[in-house]
């Protein structure tokens, strides 16, 4: 770009911004965005079924059950020779429920340290 070119640029871009940043105008006020609210009837009837099903499925006396406790009890049989198995005393039987790296893994740390949990 000529030098000559360049002043020209400068003075023009000059010239737009006077009015600009001496303007009278007040300013004008941004409104607040409102909370579109539209995905509530639907979120409603979504935890609705939701619950509805779990009433149906597991009944209003449900139990939680814990997969850390089956992971557990089946790492304790791997441990003491049982296999990879469920269940208490007499009522040791075999499953195929649970994938078998966690309690394989755990069985391990078992056979050094026994089913030990934080004792004082």
């Amino acid at each position: 770009m000529p030098r000559d070119a360049r002043r020209l640029h400068v003075a023009h871009a000059g010239a737009t911004l006077r009015p600009m940043l001496q303007s009278s105008a007040p300013p004008r006020r941004v409104r607040a965005p409102v909370a579109d609210r539209s995905w509530l009837p639907v979120f409603a009837v979504a935890l609705a079924v939701r619950l509805a099903y779990a009433w149906v499925a597991a009944g209003p006396h449900a139990e939680a059950s814990s997969d850390a406790a089956e992971y557990a009890t089946i790492a304790t049989h791997l441990a003491r020779g049982l296999g990879f198995s469920l269940g208490d005393g007499a009522s040791v039987y075999p499953t195929a429920f649970v994938p078998p790296v966690v309690p394989w893994l755990t069985s391990l740390v078992y056979r050094v340290t026994g089913p030990v949990y934080l004792r004082p």
